[in-house]
């Protein structure tokens, strides 16, 4: 199943889904670092609330494959420029 989203982008669902916790793991990053690293990226969804008086904001990420995928693309194409 895809889903049309603002601007012509698909998101696939039936791609593999990641949380911040599983790539932080992964890749030996804390969970904070890995949503900062992937906020606003190609395949991201962030979906959650604003915090309220009385309720305090949620906020749920899951990053694709194929996200993860190009990250770590981009991090060793980065790594061989400094070599």
């Amino acid at each position: 199943m895809t889903i049309d989203i603002k601007g012509g982008a698909g998101i696939d669902l039936d791609e593999e889904w990641f949380t911040p916790q599983e790539v932080g793991k992964r890749f030996k990053m804390h969970p904070k670092t890995v949503i900062r690293n992937f906020r606003g990226r190609l395949g991201v969804i962030e979906v959650g609330s604003h915090e309220t008086l009385h309720k305090g904001k949620r906020k749920f990420m899951r990053i694709s494959k194929a996200a993860v995928a190009r990250f770590v693309a981009e991090k060793a194409s980065k790594s061989a420029h400094i070599l």
